[in-house]
């Protein structure tokens, strides 16, 4: 069931056409880079492709507006505005550091990537860029852990971000 974030397994089949989305992280010395895809068995639905094309401009622009000097809350207004000019609405935050994490949490708690929140992003802060969106039937998850560098951001992965359509459902 991908309608929320950080739901408990159940049993229940995944019908066709239903997303779902994994988060995971890799892990060096308790430094964490998680990353969400959203995968979808059988034809992606053209509400979700519509959502990937948000999420996608919205890390896009997260990941432009990320520099030094640049408040958490910026980033955050420069993601909601992509998800908005996609026709989308969300109200949470849309991302927080990361780094060194002890189980069962990754993020460390220092900022939010939120409207109001102060923190001036520094050179060699790390982020988890996440402008997941729920629909009524399901979510869009695709997430990005970027570094803040001495003149802008960089995502420290390469995954494909798209959505994988898989057989069966």
């Amino acid at each position: 069931d991908a309608a929320a974030p950080h739901l408990t397994w159940n049993d229940a089949p995944i019908p066709s056409g239903a997303p779902t989305f994994f988060e995971i992280a890799g892990v060096c010395r308790r430094y964490h880079c998680p990353q969400s895809r959203t995968l979808c068995f059988g034809t992606v639905p053209a509400r979700y492709r519509k959502a990937e094309a948000a999420a996608h401009a919205a890390i896009e622009a997260g990941l432009s507006a990320a520099r030094p000097g640049a408040t958490a809350s910026e980033v955050a207004a420069a993601v909601l505005a992509a998800i908005r000019a996609h026709g989308f609405e969300k109200d949470s935050r849309v991302g927080y550091g990361v780094g060194i994490g002890y189980p069962p949490d990754w993020g460390e708690r220092s900022f939010s990537l939120r409207s109001g929140d102060a923190t001036v992003l520094e050179a060699g802060m790390t982020f988890h860029l996440m402008p997941g969106l729920w629909l009524d039937d399901g979510g869009v998850e695709i997430t990005e852990t970027a570094l803040v560098t001495p003149t802008g951001a960089e995502p420290l992965a390469r995954t494909p971000s798209a959505i994988t359509a898989a057989a069966g459902g």
